[in-house]
């Protein structure tokens, strides 16, 4: 049976997606059309393909079948459309990146200008990761992520390491003592890393350090991840937790603490389809985001 594959994108967006709202949104089309697109597909098909919920979407069994098909020939039109557009000189002028929240924020903003002022002709896109769907994270020309197992068809290349330390004010030292030892961390003021109300253990390893088992520090602030927490423990509150690459660290002039003792540590890849790694715009982003990140 032969059908559009302008449908079969949509259904394979919308199942990324989860929610008609969430892939009309990213496709840039009402939520009513893209319900149409789904329903005129089922009905080609002769199969239901969503279950429909309160809570959003889910597939059905003929569903996920179709959609590992929809997978590949989406991957496979993109390739082939992005090595085609290479080759004739479209879309060398823009390039996308997509990365944690984090990884933009602290690090990419700080540099990104270099690489705009030195080629002047190119586009970039930059969008945080968060929240995706491993599928709409691979729909980029590079993701910057924590390794991704099982898969295929991408190169994933080290970009940084991120080992989290302590560090405090100068003043903040001069008012409370440096401490000595993880168990002196106990008449310290902590401030703990939180993220929309939630504090991660690994991310706030130093209210456990030196504490017994279920046991932690209690924090003496809580500031969440979109807040600039160097800049707020410049002013002499506490002792944070930050890797040693953290641009703001110099920026306000902080400190180690304890700095024999190291928190959990996160890599990062760079990660890029490898039927468009070796395009020059690829290859010379790939290139900076590397130089950039060793020279933190």
């Amino acid at each position: 049976m032969r059908f559009s594959w302008d449908k079969l994108r949509i259904f394979y967006l919308t199942a990324c997606a989860g929610s008609i709202n969430r892939a009309a949104e990213l496709q840039n089309k009402t939520s009513p059309a893209v319900s149409a697109s789904i329903r005129s597909l089922e009905k080609e098909l002769g199969i239901k393909l969503f279950n429909r919920l309160e809570s959003g979407l889910s597939l059905t069994i003929e569903g996920e079948h179709l959609l590992l098909t929809a997978e590949k020939v989406y991957n496979m039109l993109r390739s082939e459309t992005e090595w085609q557009n290479n080759r004739r000189g479209h879309n060398m002028d823009h390039i996308k990146t997509l990365a944690p929240s984090s990884i933009l924020t602290r690090y990419i903003e700080t540099f990104i200008d270099k690489f705009i002022i030195a080629n002047p002709h190119t586009r970039m896109t930059l969008l945080s990761s968060d929240g995706l769907s491993l599928a709409e994270k691979l729909n980029t020309d590079i993701l910057i992520s924590p390794y991704i197992e099982n898969l295929t068809g991408y190169v994933q290349e080290p970009l940084i390491s991120l080992t989290l330390r302590l560090y405090a004010s100068k003043g903040y030292l001069e008012k409370h003592g440096k401490p000595e030892s993880p168990e002196d961390l106990d008449k310290h003021q902590l401030v703990a890393y939180s993220i929309y109300g939630n504090r991660p253990d690994d991310l706030n390893w130093h209210l456990h350090i030196g504490r017994p088992k279920n046991n932690p520090r209690k924090a003496y602030m809580d500031i969440d991840a979109h807040l600039k927490r160097c800049y707020i423990c410049s002013k002499d509150v506490g002792i944070i937790s930050v890797p040693p690459q953290h641009p703001d660290l110099k920026k306000y002039d902080l400190v180690p603490v304890l700095p024999e003792l190291a928190g959990p540590t996160n890599t990062y890849f760079i990660i890029c389809e490898e039927n468009i790694a070796g395009y020059e715009k690829n290859k010379k982003l790939i290139s900076f985001y590397k130089d950039a990140f060793s020279a933190l």
